[in-house]
């Protein structure tokens, strides 16, 4: 996916402790009188999961919220009854795993080959925050022609829990600042519960720099443009994850903000600026709910940050990693609208996802209901960046796909 875009550019209640609760994969009804949009004012995450309208949605929910959506009249059947036992279980005993994507391509996708230098990290395969900053320096000691080092997006502010957040950079001039190049943003880890952003990320720098000398394309999007990568923008949230759940399996979205009431977070995709707060469907004004947005637009740090970095740039395009759900979603997501540049998005769209066939569109199209207060609103519309949502990895896995999963589920993203 990443290769193709760019070379197409160059031409309710009090939260309960995530960790504390238990969580199963539950798929529930859906008809005209419980719906997705249903779902979504309880304050709950739907966004991630297999949809189908007016049929069933099958998510990952804690054991409190599934008493609360039986408290509102849904049938539930839980598929999974503890994840995280599932996740030991199968990376205890691994099984030889084969990726399968829908065959309604007429050409045959690129095989990646996994770079020499990706290896897993040791919480369930996926990175520790630390793996990660350290490999973030190993790439620029191995590749300084190329690579620019670690740099914190802010240097004014930090995180709740006074952590910086970083980027790197990839072109053949690290150090300048080539303003006639298209400059690309990555970022991953909004939520700290999606592991798999971040490592589909580290794949790919390692294929970029692995591969820069030896292939012609890598290598003209290297020489053409500035690719910026910010590979975990909550390291709160993701670092409380690997405290608590140091094998995987850690089930904390948000931020770690103390909101004063015996409740912990924001939900970074839900605090940023451009229409926050639109209605209480596509965010929620409860600081327990999963998708609370803050106390106010952009009152989060790790939203200030990125946004400040976008604003001190002049990116073109912005790819915002999530997982889980096989989707590729662009503005608007706040109302069920188009923007002015709906078929610029729908020709990046058919691009990107002609291989890995994601489903694509808006927020409705694709997960079913509105979202406020989004990345790819705020960078759309505050900016004019073309701005998107990959959502990489199928329903089956969910947000703890097992290590055996995590080479093709990378490569996935790659097409």
């Amino acid at each position: 996916m990443p290769l193709k875009i760019l070379l197409f550019l160059s031409f309710i209640f009090i939260g309960i402790q995530a960790q504390a609760q238990r969580y199963s994969r539950v798929k529930i009804s859906l008809d005209a009188k419980h719906t997705i949009a249903g779902l979504a004012q309880m304050g709950l995450d739907v966004e991630h999961g297999e949809y189908r309208p007016g049929k069933y949605f099958t998510g990952e929910f804690a054991d409190h919220e599934l008493a609360q959506i039986q408290a509102k009249g849904f049938d539930t059947q839980v598929l999974i009854d503890d994840l995280l036992a599932h996740l030991k279980a199968l990376n205890e005993n691994p099984q030889t795993l084969t990726r399968a994507l829908p065959p309604c391509s007429n050409s045959s996708p690129i095989e990646y080959q996994t770079p020499e230098n990706y290896t897993y990290g040791s919480m369930g395969g996926y990175y520790t925050y630390a793996e990660m900053l350290n490999l973030l320096d190993t790439m620029a000691a191995k590749y300084p022609n190329i690579f620019k080092a670690r740099q914190p997006v802010s240097n004014t502010m930090t995180t709740h829990e006074g952590r910086p957040i970083y980027w790197v950079k990839i072109s053949d001039n690290p150090e300048t600042e080539e303003t006639a190049e298209p400059q690309i943003l990555y970022t991953a880890v909004h939520h700290a519960r999606e592991p798999n952003s971040m490592s589909q990320l580290v794949f790919y720098l390692w294929y970029l720099l692995e591969n820069y000398e030896t292939n012609p394309e890598v290598k003209y999007i290297v020489d053409n443009s500035e690719l910026y990568f910010i590979p975990c923008v909550n390291p709160d949230g993701y670092i409380y994850n690997e405290t608590t759940n140091p094998d995987g399996g850690g089930y904390w979205r948000k931020n770690r903000r103390d909101n004063g009431d015996g409740s912990f977070g924001v939900d970074l995709n839900r605090n940023y600026g451009f229409e926050w707060g639109y209605d209480n469907i596509g965010s929620s004004p409860a600081t327990g709910s999963e998708t609370y947005r803050g106390p106010s637009p952009s009152s989060e740090p790790e939203t200030q940050m990125v946004q400040e970095f976008c604003l001190s740039h002049h990116f073109k395009l912005g790819l915002n990693y999530h997982t889980y759900s096989n989707l590729l979603i662009w503005p608007w997501g706040y109302a069920n609208a188009i923007t002015d540049d709906h078929e610029t998005f729908q020709r990046f769209g058919e691009l990107l996802t002609q291989d890995n066939h994601y489903a694509m569109g808006l927020a409705t199209q694709t997960v079913g209901y509105n979202v406020n207060g989004t990345s790819d609103d705020w960078m759309y519309g505050t900016t004019g960046m073309y701005a998107m949502t990959p959502e990489v990895g199928p329903g089956s896995w969910g947000f703890w796909p097992p290590q055996t999963a995590i080479d093709g589920l990378n490569k996935d993203a790659m097409r």
